[in-house]
């Protein structure tokens, strides 16, 4: 053999190696994909690098976003947060998380808590090319899945899910910015997450007034109400400890 022939097979072998390494990688890593349910609802989609479970966001026709991934998990050992990153960024995104029917999983992204998670998950999500997320269960059997944001930018954008994001993010200061005049209007609790969880069921952009009275006389319990616009008052279920006594009761709000 020539060793012009010799040239062109090394150029041939090199060329079939390039093109089987690209459909590999084509196949292992399914672009994002869009679909429209029957309900109305839009849903943009990805599986991850060995298919074995599908990251989802849905938009209902109502324009109400949530996150889902669909992977097969043990009952016994319920996965309660997910933590995101993004391939060469250092940051590590962290949100709650729920388990529902059918092995799915939705990401609770817009809790007030996790304001600064969202900014930066919103600010990376079409700037980056894979997406890796580790969901972490309460028996420790914690694994991670890696997803490809080929694709993505143009069905997150069919979804307007940016939009909706920064939507989301105003909407989250908003509410943190309401959280703190409430607590400014109370004595200093002892424990500061009892009170965010007791306000889970209200609207917090809703408050416009806050008093609190102490319980049975006691100087270091208080009872918590809200004047609520349009819908008059709500007393916090429970008592509220306070880190120090106050000097004096109060007896009525």
């Amino acid at each position: 053999m020539s060793l012009f022939n010799s040239k062109i097979c090394v150029m041939v072998k090199k060329q079939s190696f390039f093109i089987l390494t690209f459909l590999l990688t084509s196949t292992i890593f399914s672009q994002w994909q869009y679909a429209t349910e029957a309900n109305k609802s839009k849903n943009i989609f990805v599986t991850d690098s060995k298919n074995e479970s599908t990251f989802s966001i849905q938009k209902s026709k109502e324009g109400k976003v949530k996150f889902f991934i669909k992977l097969e998990t043990e009952k016994e050992c319920k996965i309660n947060q997910i933590q995101f990153k993004f391939d060469v960024i250092k940051s590590i995104v962290k949100f709650e998380a729920q388990q529902t029917k059918n092995d799915l999983v939705e990401i609770l992204y817009d809790q007030v808590n996790d304001l600064e998670n969202l900014e930066t998950f919103s600010l990376f999500i079409k700037k980056r090319n894979i997406l890796y997320v580790t969901f972490l269960d309460r028996c420790g059997f914690n694994q991670t899945k890696n997803y490809t944001l080929k694709g993505s930018s143009k069905a997150i954008d069919r979804i307007s899910l940016i939009q909706h994001l920064s939507k989301t993010i105003r909407i989250l200061k908003a509410k943190k910015e309401k959280l703190a005049f409430i607590a400014n209007n109370l004595p200093r609790l002892d424990d500061k997450n009892l009170l965010e969880k007791k306000l889970i069921d209200v609207d917090l952009l809703d408050v416009e007034e806050v008093t609190w009275k102490s319980f049975q006389n006691d100087k270091y319990n208080i009872k918590i109400r809200l004047k609520i616009n349009g819908s008059g008052f709500k007393e916090l279920f429970g008592t509220f400890r306070l880190y120090k006594p106050v000097k004096s009761i109060k007896s009525r709000y």
